[in-house]
């Protein structure tokens, strides 16, 4: 009565009750009673990536490490897959449906090496791109399941990310075992820039949602660096350290005088191992990395570390893989072995005088349901579910703790109306004609 008390008098804004019940609702996921996957997901290999897509949150992108790309409906209790594309080396692609009693449609190029990663395209679902570790890289056709355009690259691809808005241009990047950044115009399929910097296999790259010529990317060389296309160079790279002297051993020389010191140059990292995974907050504010050396690490718009302390973080991913935000970037997931840690990210204020301020890394919760190591997890915003893929070949759906009213709700939408004709307004009796004989 407090809150609607003091909701009635203006002395809350009206975005405090959304800001809480989101509280809520991301602090409270459990493995989903009511939704499941349904068709067949095994054989088909360990889940590698996964996207939903960004106009409706209603259908989600699975890819696997058999060469496997399927798409699924999450919008009704029985998860469907609508479709399923396959292209072994040694077969010819194979295109399935699993519901809607559609027929199959003509046999599509897809992969020919495991699925490396996957996105929609921004402002339709009508389309989606994947890359694979053979080096390809495609364009679909969500409605006939056909590729209609192709980039395939010299060297294993282990990441892309189209721009988000599409505004200024339509930039697909791309990080690859070449030690490259690619910039590809999906319209004519041409490399546009190549950014060098890094020197080791590039795993993660990340275009800024609120900056469309900024990226982000992560190396094996245990470096993170942002990039202005314009330039195309790298203009910043992140450091651990915030710039703090390192304390180097000191080393002598046998060719120069005794009482010469010789000093290893200072090397900049952001990780003390490779750089497997980036995640911007929504607002671009922040931006989260996961290394291999068990650590994560959240930057601030500065592109300072802010030097919160999440304790061991296990990784022991060979290349990349994926972590979620929630939508008010509270929560932050993590893959660790055959569970999903949940750890506590940032305080977004509901009141626009306050400011956002980075929480101490608590570890919160640890989602539970898979048999093997977790590859991948992604957050619905629209309907604000978690969806991961495990090496055990399965699909997990998260999904916030009901309240009663929510509860009551669907059981009065669910239920059977009955006769709802009252005494005064029940229709008139037919008429019946009886002949007299």
């Amino acid at each position: 009565l407090g809150f609607l008390r003091s909701r009635e008098l203006g002395a809350q804004r009206p975005a405090v009750l959304q800001c809480l019940e989101q509280a809520r609702r991301t602090m409270s996921l459990a493995s989903s009673t009511e939704k499941e996957f349904v068709g067949k997901t095994s054989g088909r290999g360990a889940v590698h990536w996964l996207d939903v897509d960004p106009v409706e949150g209603r259908y989600l992108l699975s890819g696997t490490l058999g060469a496997c790309i399927s798409c699924y409906d999450v919008a009704t209790a029985e998860v469907k897959e609508l479709f399923c594309t396959k292209s072994p080396r040694a077969k010819p692609p194979v295109i399935t449906f699993a519901s809607g009693g559609r027929a199959p449609a003509p046999a599509a190029r897809s992969t020919g090496s495991g699925v490396s990663c996957l996105q929609w395209y921004p402002h339709d679902s009508g389309a989606f791109l994947n890359s694979s570790f053979d080096g390809g890289i495609h364009l679909w056709d969500t409605n006939t399941q056909q590729v209609v355009r192709s980039y395939d690259q010299d060297s294993c691809v282990f990441s892309l990310h189209l721009c988000p808005s599409l505004m200024s241009h339509m930039l697909l990047a791309v990080g690859s075992e070449d030690h490259k950044v690619r910039l590809l115009d999906v319209r004519t399929t041409t490399s546009t820039h190549v950014l060098v910097g890094h020197k080791a296999c590039v795993f993660t790259v990340k275009w800024h949602p609120a900056d469309e010529y900024s990226l982000a990317t992560g190396s094996a060389d245990r470096t993170i660096k942002i990039w202005d296309v314009r330039r195309g160079g790298a203009f910043l790279t992140l450091d651990q350290r915030n710039g703090a002297e390192q304390q180097y051993p000191v080393l002598k020389s046998t060719f120069t005088p005794a009482k010469q010191v010789l000093k290893p140059r200072q090397v900049i990292t952001s990780h003390d191992s490779s750089i497997t995974s980036l995640c911007f907050s929504p607002t671009g504010s922040y931006l989260l990395s996961s290394g291999c050396d068990n650590q994560m690490r959240l930057w601030n718009f500065n592109m300072q570390n802010t030097m919160v302390n999440y304790g061991q973080v296990p990784n022991s991913f060979r290349f990349s893989n994926q972590i979620a935000i929630s939508t008010n970037a509270a929560i932050a997931y993590h893959p660790l072995g055959p569970k999903i840690g949940c750890f506590d990210l940032l305080t977004y204020p509901c009141d626009m005088h306050q400011t956002v301020t980075p929480h101490r890394g608590k570890q919160i919760a640890v989602l539970k349901g898979h048999y093997s190591q977790v590859n991948c997890c992604t957050f619905n915003p629209h309907k604000e579910e978690l969806y991961s893929g495990s090496a055990d070949h399965n699909l997990l759906v998260w999904t916030p703790e009901r309240t009663e009213d929510e509860s009551d709700e669907e059981a009065d939408a669910h239920s059977d109306p009955g006769d709802t004709w009252s005494d005064t307004e029940a229709p008139a009796a037919p008429s019946v004609n009886v002949m007299l004989m």
